[in-house]
């Protein structure tokens, strides 16, 4: 789904083999929790998120809501989703996949929300 690594590592330097199609589809999106959504059922449409940025804003993210992220080495598109929808957050990385479920955790125990 990466057309330029796909090129670099498969192509290019043969470090990596096309395994074809395996049947697995990844789901990628953004999520908040169900006691978030639950309590705000808006915020499921992308149109609303703004409306919740004040509440989810940290240290991090200063005057944006956050959108917590894992290391910065991966591949996303999120800042450019951010800006084409003018939506006022930012995405903050909590430097690891690891890190970001650790994030994750303690935010969902404390009952805070997270994007």
């Amino acid at each position: 789904g990466v057309p330029k690594k796909e090129k670099q590592y498969i192509d290019q330097k043969k470090t990596v083999v096309d395994g074809g199609d395996l049947g697995v589809t990844g789901h990628i999106g953004w999520y908040v929790p169900k006691y978030f959504a639950d309590a705000h059922p808006d915020v499921l449409d992308w149109k609303n998120l703004n409306k919740y940025a004040k509440d989810l804003r940290t240290t991090e993210s200063g005057d944006k809501g956050q959108l917590l992220e894992g290391s910065p080495s991966y591949t996303t598109n999120d800042k450019y989703i951010i800006d084409n929808l003018d939506l006022d957050f930012k995405p903050v990385y909590a430097g690891s996949e690891a890190a970001q479920i650790t994030e994750m955790k303690k935010n969902f125990k404390a009952k805070k929300p997270f994007i």
